[in-house]
């Protein structure tokens, strides 16, 4: 368990030190469910994520006691080389779907990390359809982020359910693109047909 504490209390260069003893078990899971990669991600410790994911033993698909992986709490931190290493390799399914109805994409959309998000949606490693438990979609967590690029090529899939109208406000997709001043971006949902104008 040093190497759980080790991450839990941010000391890299222990937790560094640890990982390359060969009789450290770098899979092991605490009462949290949690694993060093999972705590390392959520400390923000980028070279310790990194080489546990090097090293191949770090249970990188380990879901925690609150439903999450170490690739979505790596999104939250905006952990982008992390993320990006961890759909490298393969060991993770960025399309899984967590309790609340967030994936990877989601995340991403939520804390901004536009590269990621793109290379998610252009890869087809993302469902750009899904809808959260509180009726948010993929889109209205770009929009909300302002993220241009990635809300333009979501419309561009043709799977990123824009005719839905969010369950709070009753706004639609070309609402979410105007209230957050993406001209750009409303412009290309009135071409493409969702223009709501009902709403």
């Amino acid at each position: 368990m040093d190497l759980i504490e080790a991450c839990k209390s941010k000391d890299a260069e222990k937790a560094l030190g640890l990982i390359m003893n060969n009789d450290t078990n770098l899979s092991i899971v605490d009462d949290c469910r949690r694993t060093a990669l999972i705590y390392a991600c959520e400390n923000k410790m980028t070279e310790v994520a990194l080489e546990l994911i090097k090293m191949g033993y770090a249970n990188i698909k380990q879901v925690n006691d609150c439903g999450f992986t170490a690739l979505v709490r790596a999104c939250r931190n905006k952990m982008t080389e992390v993320a990006f290493e961890l759909i490298k390799m393969g060991y993770v399914n960025p399309e899984q779907v967590y309790d609340c109805g967030w994936t990877a994409l989601f995340v991403a959309c939520q804390y901004g990390m536009s590269e990621f998000a793109l290379e998610l949606i252009k890869t087809g490693h993302s469902d750009p359809s899904q809808v959260d438990e509180d009726g948010v979609t993929v889109f209205m967590c770009a929009c909300s982020s302002k993220m241009t690029e990635v809300v333009l090529e979501l419309i561009k899939t043709r799977h990123a359910t824009l005719d839905l109208v969010d369950y709070d406000n009753d706004e639609t997709a070309l609402i979410w693109a105007c209230e957050n001043d993406m001209k750009e971006v409303a412009l290309e949902l009135i071409k493409a047909g969702y223009d709501n104008s009902e709403h």
